[in-house]
């Protein structure tokens, strides 16, 4: 959400980054966002009903777990390759261009 808020108000889409997040909101509201997203994934080959069907479409994940902070706070940081790199180990992801990928591992 913040870094659409961002972009927007960055681009000039809107005046400021109050209007952007307006902008962004009702984008999630309306349906619109979701309209987008679903687009895309049919223009790269995706099936044009998984917005309405993803579970038909991705099989769960053989454990799924959640994980719950120790206490109230703020992100400060996150090691995004460190994470990326857990996701490829455990073959979320590729180290070859030839490797499958497991679309049931995932953070």
């Amino acid at each position: 959400m913040a870094l659409c808020t961002e972009v927007a108000a960055m681009t000039g889409i809107a005046e400021s980054v109050p209007a952007a997040r307006k902008l962004v909101d009702d984008a999630l509201d309306s349906g619109r966002a979701t309209e987008r997203f679903a687009r895309m994934v049919t223009a790269l080959g995706g099936p044009a009903d998984f917005v309405e069907a993803m579970d038909s479409h991705l099989a769960p994940a053989p454990i799924i777990r959640d994980v719950f902070a120790a206490g109230q706070g703020i992100i400060a940081a996150i090691d995004t390759k460190g994470v990326g790199m857990a996701v490829v180990a455990l073959g979320g992801g590729r180290t070859m261009p030839s490797d499958s990928i497991d679309h049931t591992v995932g953070f």
